[in-house]
């Protein structure tokens, strides 16, 4: 069984903005990154008790196999596909440019699904929302993905399926967020980071099909400081 955030009424609450507050190693800064712990802390059970209220949650459903920062995993035979978990009473990263450059953050629940909505969008992927799993204080985000069969992508098969297929500019290193490897890429009023060889996959037939990303949408600011 799945369910779908459909309506305005059953969505977790959505986040707040901290626009505005500068980079810089402050007191203020390290105020606000404690704001977002607190706030995503708050966010959790939220969702908890709006997955309960949906028929969503599922409280003694674990991964089988640990993943990279963001998700462990479970591969469904019957379907081919794979359950992807966020950590443990955590919801991914997000790319926030609040201080004046793209920079990885942890996502709240509402942000981490939007996420992946955008990411559908651009790649035509085909990511579903599952549910919450797990117990209280140490539950997760659940989605399934279709396995795709192949090898990792090279950073020029990257770079290739970026501009020449999809109309993405390739941004300057200074601008990556993530892995060492990992690239970044905008076009119009969206932006895609931490694309990597690990993060992509080419089939037999020489099709490249990212698996992961963190795609965002750009207002008039990100776009701003992105073309610096």
């Amino acid at each position: 069984m799945s369910c779908r955030l459909t309506s305005a009424r059953s969505r977790p609450p959505a986040p707040r903005s901290h626009r505005g507050v500068r980079r810089a190693l402050t007191p203020r800064w390290i105020e606000w990154r404690n704001r977002r712990v607190v706030g995503l802390r708050r966010k959790f059970p939220e969702t908890q008790a709006w997955a309960e209220e949906s028929g969503c949650h599922y409280e003694r459903l674990q991964p089988l196999k640990e993943g990279g920062r963001e998700h462990d995993l479970t591969f469904d035979p019957a379907s081919s596909s794979w359950l992807k978990f966020t950590k443990p009473s955590a919801a991914g990263y997000v790319v926030s440019f609040d201080f004046d450059a793209p920079e990885l953050r942890p996502a709240l629940p509402l942000e981490y699904l939007q996420r992946l909505a955008l990411q559908n969008e651009i790649f035509a992927d085909d990511v579903s929302f599952v549910g919450i799993a797990g117990a209280k204080h140490d539950f997760r985000i659940v989605t399934r993905q279709s396995d795709i069969v192949g090898v990792a992508a090279s950073e020029s098969d990257i770079v290739r399926l970026m501009t020449e297929e999809l109309g993405f500019v390739l941004l300057p290193a200074k601008f990556s967020v993530g892995y060492v490897e990992s690239l970044a890429f905008s076009r119009a009023d969206v932006a895609v980071f931490d694309l990597r060889p690990a993060n992509l996959v080419k089939t037999d037939s020489g099709i490249i099909v990212p698996i992961d990303s963190i795609p965002v949408r750009l207002d008039e600011s990100s776009r701003r400081i992105l073309a610096g």
